[in-house]
C-alpha cells in the first residue's frame, strides 16, 4: 500500500485515535500526482463507523438507519448519515490540509454509505423481548423466577429500537385519573378486567387469548382509555383495523411490529357476522399462524395470533359460529359503558389533559395490571355478572334463528309480513334484554334463517298494494 507524502504523512501522526483502520485500509488519503489526492472510502467507512454506532435493517426500506445515542437506539434519516460523512470528510481534508482532492464528494460519500451498509445490515429489525416494557428512561423485564418486574438502563446489546412514550416513575400517583376512571368504568370488576387487559397489551405478545369490547352509545367515556393506550404505546405498536376489508389480500400489509388492533367501525356488527371476519378474530388472539402478504415484495410475513384486540362500538355485536359459541365464550371480554355523562359536565379535553399531566401514573396503572396478569399465568378472571353478559352477547348473535324457532310456525293459510316479523322481534329482544337491532339487518339475517329460500308478494294488510312477506307461517 502506497505512502502519503510527508506533509500528509505528518499530520496522520497527530491523530492518535485512527491507527488500526490506517493499518487496514491505509490512510484517508491516496496520492495520485503531484498534488492530488483521492478520498479512500474505506477508510471514511469504518471511521464513521467507529464514530457513530449505526445499524441498518435492509428488510424494512432505505430508510431505516439506526445510530445510538443518548443511551438509546434511535432512527436517523439517510440525509443525517450522509450530513455526518460528510463532516467526517472536510474534518480530515482540514486535519491533513488537502488543498487538491477529489471533487465529486457525493459519489464518494455514496459509495462510504454502501459500505457502512455492507458491513452494518442486520436485514431485519430483532423482535422486542416478549418479557420487556420499554421506556423513555429505562425498560423493565418482567422476572419469571421471582415474579416481579425489574429495572435496566438500556445498552447497545439490548437491541431495543423502540419505546413506550412515557417515562417511568414508580413513585407517581393521580387522584385526577382516578375520579374520571371511576366515572367512566363505576363498577369495580369492571374496572379489574380492563385494567388487567390493557396492561397485558404493554408486552409484545398478549398470551390471555381474548379480545376486550367495549360498547354504548356515544358520550359514556369508552374511547377514552383507548386513546391514552394508543398515544402510550405510540403508533409503532397499533394497528387501526377494519374487519369488514380483512378479505383484501393486503389490508394487513403494513402489519409489521404492531402488536396492538384497535376497530371502532360503524359497520363492525355487520362485519363480525360474517364468517370470515369471526373465523379471522379467533386467529389473531388464539396464537395461531398469521401469514399477511406485502405490498411491492413478493413475500409474506409470519405473524402468530398474540395480538391485543379491543373492539369499540355503539353497536350490538353479532358473531358468526356453529354450535353452541364456546370459542367466543372462551375468547370475548364485554364491558357495557352505561354512565353517560351530561354535556355540560364532560371534559372535552380529557384525553390531553391526562397524557401531558398524568401520563406516568397512568402506565402505573396498566403495569398493575400487567403484573396481576403475570402473576395469574395470563388468566383473567370474569365475575358472574361479566360471564352472564358475555354469555347474553353470543346468544344474541344467533337471537334470528332463536326468535324463529320460538315465535314461528308453520301454517298454510297464513302469512306474516316482513315489518309483522321484525316488529314481534323487537318485542322479544327486549324482553330478553338482547339490545336493538336494525331493521335492514334484521331482514337479511331472517331471510337467511327461514326455512323457505325467498320472500314473497304480500297483500297490504292496511292498505293498497303489496309488501314482501312469507307465505305458509304464523307469528305466534
Amino acid at each position: 500500500m502506497k505512502k502519503m507524502n510527508k506533509k500528509l504523512a505528518t499530520a496522520s501522526c497527530d491523530l492518535h485515535d485512527d491507527p488500526e483502520i490506517i493499518e487496514n485500509f491505509g490512510e484517508p488519503f491516496s496520492q495520485r500526482g503531484k498534488g492530488y489526492y483521492v478520498i479512500r472510502p474505506n477508510f471514511f467507512a469504518w471511521k464513521l463507523m467507529s464514530t457513530e454506532k449505526l445499524t441498518f435493517f435492509s428488510a424494512e426500506g432505505p430508510e431505516s438507519w439506526y445510530h445510538w445515542w443518548d443511551g438509546f437506539w434511535k432512527p436517523i434519516y439517510i440525509n443525517e448519515v450522509s450530513r455526518q460523512t460528510y463532516k467526517l470528510i472536510m474534518r480530515y481534508i482540514r486535519k491533513y490540509k488537502v488543498a487538491n482532492y477529489d471533487s465529486d464528494i457525493p459519489k464518494v460519500i455514496r459509495i462510504i454509505i454502501e459500505i457502512v451498509k455492507l458491513e452494518c445490515d442486520r436485514h431485519a429489525r430483532p423482535a422486542l423481548d416478549p418479557d420487556v416494557i420499554p421506556f423513555h428512561n429505562c425498560y423493565l423485564r418482567w422476572d419469571r423466577k421471582v415474579k416481579k418486574f425489574t429495572r435496566h438502563d438500556y445498552s447497545a446489546d439490548d437491541n431495543i429500537f423502540s419505546c413506550l412514550d412515557a417515562v417511568f416513575d414508580p413513585e407517581a400517583k393521580s387522584q385526577f385519573f382516578t375520579d374520571r376512571l371511576n366515572e367512566i368504568i363505576p363498577d369495580k370488576d369492571d374496572q379489574r378486567v380492563v385494567q388487567q387487559y390493557l396492561g397485558a397489551a404493554l408486552f409484545m405478545r398478549n398470551k390471555t387469548r381474548k379480545f376486550l369490547m367495549l360498547s354504548g352509545e356515544g358520550g359514556c367515556g369508552k374511547s377514552v382509555l383507548v386513546i391514552l393506550l394508543t398515544a402510550i404505546l405510540t403508533t409503532d405498536r397499533v394497528f387501526d383495523l377494519k374487519f369488514e376489508a380483512i378479505k383484501d389480500s393486503y389490508e394487513f400489509s403494513s402489519l409489521t411490529n404492531q402488536t396492538s388492533l384497535f376497530t371502532a367501525s360503524e359497520v363492525a356488527s355487520k362485519a363480525f357476522s360474517q364468517s370470515t371476519c369471526s373465523e379471522f378474530l379467533k386467529r389473531i388472539v388464539g396464537g395461531d399462524l398469521l401469514q399477511t402478504r406485502r405490498k411491492f415484495i413478493n413475500e409474506k410475513l409470519n405473524r402468530f395470533g398474540t395480538f391485543s384486540l379491543i373492539v369499540v362500538t355503539n353497536d350490538s355485536i353479532r358473531f358468526k359460529y356453529d354450535g353452541k359459541g364456546e370459542e367466543f365464550r372462551d375468547r370475548l371480554i364485554a364491558i357495557h359503558f352505561g354512565n353517560h355523562m351530561d354535556n355540560a359536565k364532560q371534559i372535552k379535553d380529557l384525553p390531553d389533559i391526562l397524557l401531558s399531566e398524568h401520563r406516568s401514573a397512568i402506565v402505573n396503572w396498566l403495569l398493575e395490571g400487567a403484573l396481576k396478569v403475570r402473576l395469574n399465568k395470563w388468566n383473567i378472571a370474569l365475575s358472574k355478572e361479566q360471564m352472564a353478559r358475555r354469555d347474553a352477547i353470543i346468544a344474541g348473535s344467533k337471537c334470528v334463528e332463536f326468535f324463529i324457532k320460538e315465535h314461528v310456525k308453520a301454517a298454510p293459510a297464513s302469512y306474516i309480513t316482513s315489518q309483522q316479523a321484525y316488529e314481534s322481534f323487537e318485542k322479544h329482544l327486549k324482553a330478553n334484554n338482547l339490545g336493538h337491532m336494525k331493521k335492514s339487518e334484521f331482514q337479511e339475517l331472517f331471510a337467511d334463517a327461514m326455512p323457505t329460500s325467498e320472500s314473497h308478494s304480500i297483500a297490504n294488510p292496511k292498505g293498497k298494494g303489496s309488501i314482501r312477506g312469507y307465505r305458509g307461517y304464523k307469528l305466534v
